[in-house]
């Protein structure tokens, strides 16, 4: 539910989820995901803020929907990195994303008033 807080989260190799529901005011800190993570979807809420994501190898994500004013300070990508598609609604914020080799990305939905600062790829990316 709203106004939910969790500093860090450390998710270990062969690690699957079918679904994350975020309500309103959300947040936490980071998010370190081992190798062979997968997560069928995330929906995200309004004010909803992460300050930073580690994304080991062989991570795999099928959708993103964010809603408004979502916020997001940095990702680190590894190899072999995949999502489908990702919903962005209006007012939502990157501050920079470092993408290592053989990532992919099928769609990308953006609504208005979004920006992203930087972006770092690495070989074989596709969009």
């Amino acid at each position: 539910a709203s106004d939910w807080s969790l500093s860090s989260v450390h998710l270990a190799s062969n690690w699957s989820l079918s679904s994350v529901y975020l309500a309103s005011n959300w947040s936490f800190s980071s998010v370190y995901l081992a190798s062979n993570w997968r997560l069928s979807s995330v929906y995200l809420a309004s004010n909803w803020s992460l300050s930073s994501v580690h994304l080991a190898s062989n991570w795999s994500l099928s959708s993103v929907y964010l809603a408004s004013n979502w916020s997001l300070y940095s990702v680190h990508l590894t190899s072999n990195w995949s999502a489908s598609s990702v919903h962005l609604a209006s007012n939502w914020s990157l501050s920079s994303v470092r993408l290592a080799s053989n990532w992919s990305l099928s769609s990308v939905h953006l609504a208005s008033n979004w920006s992203l600062s930087s972006v770092h790829l690495a070989s074989n990316w596709s969009l």
